[in-house]
């Protein structure tokens, strides 16, 4: 993960206390389809993981009742999408890949921005580019990251005492 900046002032905290008081898309149970056709589930290969779980809340422009009109970072020549990430105490991702963009497209990035600071359980794993597996700690509400490689394994989970939210984004041309 490479370090872009703090956009703190770019969140909205209206966005933030309504995903704190409510619930979008229970993922994967509400998503379907949607789950079966992903390279999530491809990546879950012979995982014992039950995808009957919730094990995160989501919300995408369908769902979220606010308009997000832009990104953070310059998305100028890019075609994009958001969606943001609630995980409840307990609540944890298993260990996959996102799903592919339309193959049309040639190039991606993918980015990861918490929505508050870091807290003690509060997990966000993956593997860099050279196999290793690291932990990302100590991060502020608004810090912005960028994926090495957008297609790169990686979880996340709250395992401590209160909720975890956070805003994904992939860009692609």
């Amino acid at each position: 993960m490479k370090y872009i900046g703090n956009y703190e002032h770019w969140i909205k905290q209206e966005w933030v206390d309504y995903m704190s008081e409510n619930d979008g898309f229970l993922y994967p149970k509400e998503l379907g389809e949607r789950v079966k056709e992903s390279s999530i589930q491809a990546s879950l290969g012979d995982s014992e993981w039950d995808m009957s779980c919730i094990c995160c809340v989501s919300w995408e422009p369908s769902n979220f009742p606010f308009t997000v009109d832009s990104l953070p970072m310059d998305t100028t020549g890019w075609d994009y999408e958001w969606w943001f990430l609630k995980l409840k105490p307990g609540m944890g991702q298993p260990w996959h890949r996102d799903y592919p963009v339309n193959e049309k497209y040639k190039e991606t990035k993918r980015y990861w921005m918490p929505l508050q600071d870091y807290e003690g359980g509060h997990l966000f794993i993956y593997e860099d580019v050279d196999n290793t597996v690291k932990v990302l700690t100590d991060y502020k509400k608004g810090d912005l990251y960028e994926y090495i490689d957008d297609d790169i394994f990686h979880t996340a989970a709250s395992l401590g005492k209160r909720k975890r939210l956070t805003l994904n984004m992939t860009l692609y041309r």
